[in-house]
């Protein structure tokens, strides 16, 4: 924490360093007004919505007047990650207090709901003085507000369904922006007409685009493989499916195959080129597929163009290291969200954005925000306590004092929609009412003409036209041709399963059907580290690069443990594959394993895997996968189970934050549970019943649609994803 704190602090100076080189931000500013020696006075000074203005402006702010005239409601301050202090309020204290407690907004219904609400969970007195008396300065009424409980996975589409029924002007407000991300997903399936004060960059699309300039710019086949799998690939997912269906095609080849894409990667040779890409093909693309794109491609387009500044080399990336060091910039890039110009009947919105603005109807979706806490967090809130400032002073009743702002919209009607009433509803203030409600089902399948626009923006006509009028009926034969050409499988190719019994279909139609590989430094550094692993063991020359040197280092150690404990014979790298039949399965698949090292002591065995893993997170998955050799040894050599234990040498741990400390090695020789064979044997049972039956495949992979999944930092719906959209497409095409 030391070491972060120090770290911190230095981040903090270089800024600092780089900016008075430049100029000023707003915060220097203020600080520079504060210190004038003859500060400017004004008479009369005026303090809008004073629970939002930050330390330094509420200094000023009396510093400067003669009089001072401020408003605030330290109930609704909600706006503490951009300043906004509570604690103002202290600053002005030996002052005339007014309490303003008329409303002209919300009924009295809503007002003495949202009253009754916080006063029964507030700590502060000076609260519940507050709102004694709150009420609508015209006396206007109307019904209570009304608590739906909802089932979490049907929450989206009751909103959906209330938003039609109601008249006038209605809003549908969140607590996070994620959740308005849902929400508008559900508005568009159900055709219905919204604006929002939220459109943020997709970060599918961030990285469709960061792929394609992969393929563009690098000479590794699977990077142009991966890029072939993006909206802005100039093919038909058809023909895509097909190239790729040759595992071990080699760029010149897969090159030769689509002669449109080899001819914009030999026309893009400069940093300009680039920037054509982009306003040629790449934005126009964006477009078709609406606004979420559009604003990434710009995003990132802006991000390459501040990349050439900042990055070493100036000119187009054309080794692995070069592209590796742009698109790590372009994949940190913020995607900034922007608010819509124009308001429709329904009004999406965040919390947050609401404050300010009335509705005729409030349909809130309330979120519980997770206050799990860094050892970042810590050393902030250390530093600022220092300072004065007491950040668990601020953030204190910050959910209740969201609540209610986002209650306060309403005029007329008012709606919470929550997996538990009892959070919200208030007997005498508030209707309680069950709700269900149906998913809205027309998901927009339109992935063919997308990729028809594809093809027509780079110059291909024809074959645009031929995809619009395509009748082929090929995904099904693709799916069915790929079970039944396998002949072998292994532990890293067993489709992932959930707690529901259902099998990762996606997953798994991406990575071994598409051969779609992640690729980066990481993957290639474990190879590395793992071929020289082998050749140490064989007594054998081997070099490494500077930086696989420590990992070797740890991987001698680990060595000299395992020796140190009498394993003295070795078989490096042992590649065993037998029949699934053998291990107890209905099928003469076979079960390839290649196992890092087998040590020897007497009758004993030692199974060792070296793991170049950071962390030790993975060890569970990494145990199924040992007790899997286990078992494979153990038929092949025909030695007796119990005469053959596990490790893993871990040569690569490091904290996520780099404080000096290096890379450190763990010698784990846990054994795995016997259960855990029983979760690899489910996978094979799920691999062997879609070989069996592929329509159970596209059964499992339609239904994976409805789950969500984490990419990039947030949560999005599987059924967004272009190519799950396109399989559907074209398998419902087929039905």
């Amino acid at each position: 924490m030391d070491k972060f704190a120090d770290y911190f602090l230095d981040i903090y100076y270089h800024y600092e360093e780089i900016k008075n080189k430049r100029g000023v931000d707003y915060s220097d500013l203020l600080i520079k007004f504060l210190l004038l020696k003859e500060v400017p006075q004004f008479e009369y000074v005026l303090i809008d919505e004073l629970q939002d203005v930050n330390t330094l402006e509420a200094d000023i702010a009396l510093k400067s007047a003669t009089h001072f005239f401020a408003v605030g409601d330290s109930k609704q301050a909600i706006f503490g990650f951009q300043g906004g202090s509570i604690l103002n309020f202290k600053k002005f204290m030996d002052s005339t207090q007014f309490v303003l407690s008329e409303n002209f907004r919300s009924t009295n219904e809503i007002l003495s709901y949202a009253s009754e609400y916080f006063t029964s969970k507030t700590e502060e007195d000076d609260h519940k003085k507050e709102l004694n008396g709150f009420k609508n300065a015209n006396g206007d009424s109307g019904s209570k507000p009304t608590i739906y409980e909802v089932d979490k996975d049907q929450i989206y589409a009751a909103a959906c369904e209330l938003g039609k029924s109601f008249s006038g002007k209605t809003a549908i407000i969140t607590r996070t922006n994620w959740q308005i991300v849902d929400v508008t997903k559900e508005l568009t399936a159900s055709g219905l007409d919204f604006s929002s004060t939220f459109f943020s960059a997709s970060n599918d699309a961030k990285n469709h685009i960061i792929s394609f300039l992969k393929g563009v710019l690098s000479s590794d086949v699977q990077e142009v493989r991966n890029s072939m799998f993006t909206p802005f690939f100039p093919c038909s997912l058809q023909d895509a499916f097909q190239i790729t269906e040759t595992k071990d095609i080699e760029l010149p080849e897969l090159l030769e195959k689509s002669p449109p894409f080899k001819l914009m990667r030999e026309s893009v040779k400069t940093v300009e080129d680039v920037n054509k890409l982009f306003n040629d093909h790449i934005i126009p693309i964006c477009i078709s597929y609406g606004q979420e794109y559009l604003s990434t491609a710009t995003a990132i387009q802006e991000a390459y163009q501040e990349a050439l500044v900042v990055l070493p080399s100036k000119d187009i990336p054309t080794s692995d290291k070069d592209i590796h060091a742009l698109t790590s910039y372009l994949q940190v890039k913020d995607l900034l969200s922007h608010e819509s110009d124009v308001e429709k009947g329904i009004v999406l919105s965040t919390v947050h954005k609401a404050k300010g603005k009335e509705f005729d109807n409030v349909i809130y979706l309330p979120s519980s925000i997770k206050e799990k806490q860094e050892f970042q967090d810590k050393v902030v809130q250390a530093i600022l306590y220092s300072k004065g400032k007491d950040v668990k002073e601020e953030l204190k009743e910050e959910t209740l004092r969201t609540n209610f702002v986002a209650f306060t919209r309403a005029k007329k009607q008012l709606v919470i929609l929550t997996t538990e009433h009892k959070n919200y509803y208030i007997d005498s203030a508030s209707e309680w009412k069950e709700r269900d409600a149906d998913k809205a089902d027309s998901l927009n399948l339109t992935e063919s003409k997308h990729r028809a626009f594809d093809l027509f923006v780079n110059g291909q006509f024809e074959e645009a036209k031929k995809l619009l009028e395509n009748k082929d009926k090929w995904i099904k034969d693709f799916v069915k041709n790929h079970f039944e050409s396998l002949d072998h499988t292994s532990f890293s190719s067993l489709p992932g399963t959930y707690k529901d019994g259902g099998g990762k279909a996606f997953d798994y139609f991406v990575n071994k059907m598409l051969g779609i590989k992640k690729t980066n430094s990481a993957m290639s550094l474990g190879s590395e580290v793992h071929e020289a692993a082998k050749l140490m063991l064989l007594e054998k020359e081997h070099s490494a690069s500077k930086d696989a040197e420590p990992y070797l280092e740890n991987v001698k150690k680990i060595i000299k443990i395992i020796n140190d404990l009498g394993y003295d014979d070795v078989q490096p790298e042992r590649k065993l594959e037998p029949s699934l039949k053998s291990l107890g399965f209905d099928s003469e698949l076979k079960f390839q394993s290649r196992i890092d090292a087998i040590f020897k002591k007497d009758d004993k065995y030692l199974i060792v895997d070296w793991k170049t893993d950071t962390d030790t997170g993975h060890a569970s998955e990494h145990r199924q996968q040992l007790e899997a050799y286990r078992k494979v040894l153990s038929v092949n050599d025909n030695i007796p189970l119990d005469k053959i234990e596990v490790a893993m040498g871990f040569v690569g741990l490091r904290p996520r934050i780099n404080t000096g400390s290096g890379i450190k090695e763990w010698y784990d020789d846990t054994q795995p549970h016997r259960s855990q064979f029983d979760t690899v044997s489910k996978k094979i049972n799920k691999l062997l019943s879609w070989i069996k039956d592929p329509e159970q495949f596209f059964k499992e992979f339609i239904e994976e649609g409805n789950k969500t999944r984490f990419i990039a930092g947030s949560y999005s719906l599987l059924s967004t994803d272009s190519i799950w959209k396109s399989v559907v497409e074209e398998y419902n095409k087929e039905n």
